[in-house]
């Protein structure tokens, strides 16, 4: 893979993360019919709206984390995944850590 080719999935990689940030951002309301949140008080209770955002922000850079493993242009992403325990520990503790303050 030359830095051309390189450059260019790094690009497309970064629209679709872009997409998938700005859709939730500027429709969610509308995608999810809830209430939007921008208009309340200061120390108003956090809105459903930014809450999905966040979430959607932190599923992404915790799948971004999975992938970053494999640099060289290997496909298969789940290899060698086992022998790391640090890297399942942190990764599972923070996903059940975002669970259980989301829902708390």
């Amino acid at each position: 893979m030359n830095n051309y080719s390189k450059i260019g999935v790094v690009l497309k990689t970064e629209k679709s993360l872009l997409n998938f940030k700005f859709i939730p951002c500027f429709s969610g309301n509308n995608l999810f019919e809830i209430d939007d949140g921008k208009y309340a008080k200061i120390h108003s209770p956090p809105s459903q709206h930014f809450t999905i955002i966040f979430n959607t922000f932190v599923m992404m850079t915790l799948f971004n984390e999975v992938n970053a493993r494999k640099i060289h242009g290997q496909r298969n992403i789940f290899e060698g995944l086992k022998r790391n325990p640090v890297f399942i520990g942190i990764w599972t503790g923070t996903f059940v850590a975002q669970v259980s303050l989301t829902y708390s």
